[in-house]
């Protein structure tokens, strides 16, 4: 009714938005979808008209925060589904890249200017969660569980309270950005500390556009370190160690307080500085490999091409599970198989390209809270569900117990599945050893200043062992290899550390 009244309106109903229970976060998600909707459509309907112009006939579609993305028609209507979208694209990319090297047990750990992202992939596959935040509201769509911290390269290191040192998340942003950038920065960041330490050089231009300076960051530092009476290399240093436990922390918050020992797991940092301290955030959680992608600084834009559309439905429908019959379990998952197929049957997927998986969430009588509890569409009963949540319950919280057991909602995601490229090994032609190793320059380790050699990651032959310090510059980032460590090239195209 309001539709035919009101046709130039942007109408949002929560059956559309979230069907599901928990009023106060379905009225939040439905408010947010609402809020950005009349923006979204503006915005996507200008982007295609522009695209069609130019002459792009390739449809346009939009990375959603499941890790999936939909057509942009799609997400005019529910925008809400993208809000989370931003650091998707990463851990898409890297599932992908870490299966093809043979690291499909992975911590992502993208860090940017203003934030650092983290998430665990286990045999190539990341966790979903429904308990998002957008500022103070909460967005309960289905998401990659991502956690998020205020810690990038423009973030602030400051005295807090009481005297202590902290880093983030206040930001200098890019205007004025770091002091090193000379403009107008007077707080010291993290990119200040690299570049008195020397991990990141002045020589040439930050992007090819940014002339870094060396003395503005000693100012500012030396400036911070005066007030806890530290030298400006122990203040710089100090700044580096506290955003490293920082960061540790968000890993551990994905993993150990899950039960998870990501001693396990290798880390794979990309965006512009997740190279630059990926060594010292490995040394802080015991980690002994980590991998850095081809590209990091721009490693996101991978995920964008190659993420499946993805849909995810959900129904609310509470019982216990010793009164429901597993016919009845088969059959509300069966309807939302009905909903995916018709969804991806518009969007043209082939039967073949099509994939479903189904979850319930459960808990304990009593509980507030659910897990999810995957399960096969064609379940065999009722006990294998109970089995199920309590082999999901006790990796979560170590035991299970013999409480009475409730489903609470059902759950469906629909894949239709993209083409993925194949990853080719890197040319060896003009790599050398000889011909990456370009110089040396002085930075500090542990207090002590040293030349360092420095490598052209794009001449790097494959398998050639460099032992740290040392330096790998490309476009847009800067591994750092520490004393302690060491670093190759893998087939195609990762650095590769190890422990030495």
């Amino acid at each position: 009714m309001l539709a035919k009244k009101l046709p130039n309106a942007t109408i949002t109903t929560s059956a559309d938005v979230l069907p599901e229970f928990r009023e106060y976060e379905r009225f939040s998600t439905t408010a947010l979808n609402a809020y950005v909707a009349p923006r979204m459509r503006r915005y996507l309907g200008d982007l295609r008209g522009r695209l069609a112009d130019a002459g792009m006939a390739a449809p346009l579609a939009i990375m959603t925060s499941n890790g999936g993305s939909l057509p942009a028609r799609r997400v005019e209507d529910m925008p809400v589904l993208s809000m989370l979208s931003g650091p998707a694209g990463g851990v898409i990319a890297a599932s992908f890249v870490g299966a093809a090297a043979k690291y499909p047990n992975l911590i992502t750990c993208d860090i940017g200017g203003t934030s650092a992202d983290v998430c665990l992939v286990r045999g190539g596959e990341f966790a979903m969660t429904t308990e998002g935040r957008v500022g103070a509201f909460p967005i309960k769509i289905r998401q990659i569980d991502i956690n998020s911290i205020g810690i990038g390269g423009g973030s602030i290191a400051s005295l807090a309270t009481g005297g202590f040192l902290s880093v983030g998340p206040r930001s200098a942003g890019a205007r004025p950005g770091p002091a090193c950038y000379g403009r107008g920065g007077t707080e010291p960041t993290l990119t200040d500390a690299n570049v008195l330490l020397g991990w990141l050089g002045t020589d040439q231009p930050l992007g090819g556009e940014i002339k870094l300076d060396r003395a503005a960051s000693h100012a500012v530092i030396a400036k911070l370190g005066e007030r806890l009476n530290l030298t400006p290399v122990a203040m710089a240093e100090g700044i580096l160690r506290i955003a490293a436990v920082s960061l540790a922390g968000a890993i551990k918050e994905v993993s150990v307080m899950r039960g998870i020992d990501p001693r396990d797991f290798a880390l794979f940092p990309f965006g512009g500085a997740g190279p630059l301290h990926a060594a010292e955030v490995a040394e802080e959680l015991g980690m002994q490999t980590v991998v850095v992608p081809p590209l990091p600084g721009n490693f996101s834009a991978l995920g964008l091409l190659i993420a499946d559309v993805r849909r995810d439905f959900v129904r609310t429908r509470v019982s216990q599970t010793a009164s429901t019959d597993v016919a009845d379990v088969r059959s509300a998952l069966q309807t939302l198989v009905e909903e995916g197929e018709e969804e991806l049957s518009t969007a043209g997927f082939p039967q073949e390209r099509r994939r479903f998986a189904a979850s319930l969430d459960m808990r304990y009588l009593g509980q507030s809270f659910e897990l999810s509890v995957p399960v096969s569409l064609d379940v065999a009963s009722m006990k294998d569900i109970e089995r199920a949540f309590s082999d999901v319950y006790a990796a979560r919280y170590g035991a299970p117990n013999d409480a009475v057991v409730e489903i609470v909602s059902y759950r469906l995601a629909a894949w239709g599945l993209s083409e993925k490229p194949t990853l080719p090994p890197i040319e060896r032609a003009g790599r050398s050893a000889e011909a990456a190793k370009f110089g040396s320059r002085e930075a500090i380790f542990n207090g002590k200043a040293q030349q360092v050699a420095m490598f052209d990651r794009d001449k790097l032959p494959p398998g050639h062992k460099i032992q740290g310090p040392a330096l790998i510059e490309e476009g847009g980032s800067t591994t750092v290899v520490p004393p302690g460590w060491s670093v190759a090239l893998d087939d195609l195209g990762c650095l590769v550390f190890n422990r030495s």
